[in-house]
């Protein structure tokens, strides 16, 4: 596997992979008429992504393996109001068949060392409640610290936030 920068080239292929994810992770916890829905806009996405794309700061990155992508993070200044000086890995998802394999540990961690490039001391996540990422985030460290209610579709979750201290 190699972690990578994404490319303006490989927004189709990544907004794929977002439609993969999503279902897979969120497949009983969020509504499914909204996954269901996600299909149907693709080429919205596509479009939006690249009129958008050198718009917006280059904090995504891909994971791949023999050239298909498997997953991807983001790492970023905090968007919480209660730690706004703090890094944020904002995303974090790996195709199902990567799971157990460390490679998730490893997408976590290269988005720790971006963070850590940037200077910050600290940093968030969050995971939406009955997602079984939230006990790798406590696995790797985590201190759950609030529940907020997240808009998705047109449905509310309740989403779990977790504070890191910067491991050095």
């Amino acid at each position: 596997m190699i972690i990578r920068d994404k490319k303006y080239e490989d927004i189709e292929e990544f907004i794929l992979l977002v439609n993969d994810v999503w279902n897979d992770t969120y497949r009983g916890i969020v509504d499914d008429s909204f996954l269901d829905n996600m299909k149907n806009t693709v080429d919205d996405r596509v479009k939006r992504s690249k009129e958008n794309f050198d718009k917006k700061p280059k904090d995504t990155y891909l994971a791949e393996d023999n050239g298909r992508l498997i997953g991807y993070t983001s790492a970023e200044k905090s968007r919480d109001k209660d730690y706004p000086n703090s890094g944020e890995i904002s995303s974090l998802y790996l195709r199902k068949e990567y799971h157990g394999k460390g490679l998730g540990k490893e997408l976590f961690n290269y988005s720790l060392n971006k963070l850590k490039k940037q200077g910050f001391k600290d940093y968030i996540i969050s995971c939406l409640d009955g997602n079984p990422t939230n006990e790798f985030y406590k696995h790797m460290g985590g201190k759950y610290y609030k529940s907020e209610m997240k808009k998705i579709g047109d449905k509310e979750y309740k989403e779990n936030y977790y504070y890191f201290e910067m491991r050095w």
